[in-house]
Formats: C-alpha cells, structure tokens, sequence
C-alpha cells in the first residue's frame, strides 16, 4: 500500500484526538455568527456581536455564549458549543501552555508530510511508520533522547 494524502488526513486525526481535540478558538463561533446574521445583514452588526462572545469564550464563559446563541434562535451553534464543550477548556488550556487551536499538529502534519512525500518518494505504512517517528522527534528537538532511548533498548 502506497501511503498517501488519507494516510495523513488519517494521521492529523489521531493526533488530534490524542491532544483531546482542542477546537479552533475563532471558527466555530464565526462559523454560528454567520448562521445567526446571514449574509444580507450589515457585516459590522456581525462583527460588534461577535466581539464579546469571542471574549467571553477566551475566558471561559462558554454558558454567556451559548445564552448568547440560544437568544440569536443559532441553534445549530448551540448544538455545536454543547456537543464539544469539554474541548473548548481554553482557560485551562493556556495556564497549561497548550495553544488555543488545531494549527499546531495541522502544521507539524505538514512539515512531516513535506518531508516524505518528496517527489520520486514511494512509502509503504511499515516503513513510514518508524519515519514518522524519528521526524517527529526530529521538528520536537528530541531526536537525541530518541536516539538514547533506542540504545538503550
């Protein structure tokens, strides 16, 4: 089996769900701000709705934005806020210095992926495994420890 785009699609996954799935901070929300004012509204109206719900969710006062929602009839928002609401400890999160946000994998999948998926380079899952691991802990500035560990085994 050749290794290709689903095999990372499939590998931002998982690590996704192993960092719990921490969600965007801004998308869900702008995403329920254009449910709740369409299109044809005033964009600035938007905007000025918009602001001290991302305040309130920054700070973790996910239930002022779901009242927020439910008031604005945004209920697919609300589905949306009460389904993930354990991956959206954004307070905890930054007092445990984790990012705000999927851009960190989204962009280390990136980095692997451009690593070995070069042109001319043909990987099967058995051998891209090990190199998925190495690079890893290469971009993590522990290929070191890595390399200790694997001695030492």
């Amino acid at each position: 089996m050749i290794v290709g785009t689903r095999y990372f699609s499939y590998l931002q996954s998982l690590l996704m769900s192993l960092f719990d799935g921490n969600l965007y901070f801004y998308g869900p929300l702008a995403q329920a701000a254009q449910k709740a004012f369409p299109a044809e509204c005033d964009s600035q109206k938007r905007a000025l709705w918009l602001k001290p719900l991302r305040d309130h969710l920054y700070f973790g006062r996910l239930e002022v934005v779901l009242d927020c929602l439910k008031a604005q009839a945004c209920q697919e928002g609300v589905t949306y806020f009460e389904t993930h609401k354990r991956r959206m400890r954004y307070v905890e999160f930054r007092e445990n210095g984790l990012p705000l946000g999927s851009g960190l994998i989204e962009s280390g999948v990136k980095q692997v992926k451009q690593r070995v998926a070069a042109a001319g380079m043909r990987w099967n899952a058995k051998s891209l495994n090990p190199m998925l691991l190495i690079a890893g802990a290469d971009l993590a500035n522990d290929f070191h420890d890595l390399w200790r560990d694997a001695c030492a085994a």
